[in-house]
């Protein structure tokens, strides 16, 4: 299941973050921290956006 701020693999070879949640099972890959559900709704649900990934140890 998944929730607002997931980072997940889709398909085998496209990564989603999600907005919202769903009970789908995905490979996850990360969280976005710090924000909240509607944070992530307003930064996601309007047109293209451009997301940096980061690793850290």
């Amino acid at each position: 299941m998944t929730k607002s701020g997931d980072i997940v693999l889709y398909s085998g070879d496209q990564i989603v973050v999600f907005y919202g949640s769903n009970s789908w099972a995905y490979t996850g890959l990360g969280h976005i921290i710090n924000k909240t559900d509607e944070e992530m709704a307003d930064l996601l649900s309007n047109g293209d956006v451009v997301i940096t990934l980061s690793l850290e140890k």
